[in-house]
């Protein structure tokens, strides 16, 4: 199975290698694209960096998502803040 980029396969490592297993009980091989074809899951080499980009990813996606929830401001504070501005205003 060839797959563009290994995060677009699943979101967390177990997905992903769930997903690779199920293939591997078919005989399917997982090849990567964007790896150049590097990764091939039907070697050594290439389950090794499968494993490790696929924590990387999960990893980044983590950072990604704790990092935008603390940027974002409770909702709470938004409505009020909305409320505030709302029309019709005393100037």
């Amino acid at each position: 199975m060839l797959v563009a980029k290994l995060d677009r396969l699943g979101r967390s490592v177990r997905d992903v290698c769930n997903i690779a297993h199920e293939q591997e009980a078919l005989g399917v091989r997982l090849i990567v694209a964007d790896q150049g074809g590097t990764m091939d899951t039907g070697t050594p080499a290439g389950r090794l960096l499968f494993h490790v980009l696929a924590a990387v990813g999960e990893m980044e996606r983590a950072s990604a998502s704790s990092a935008s929830a603390r940027a974002s401001p409770p909702l709470a504070l938004v409505a009020s803040a909305s409320a505030a501005l709302a029309w019709p205003r005393p100037w």
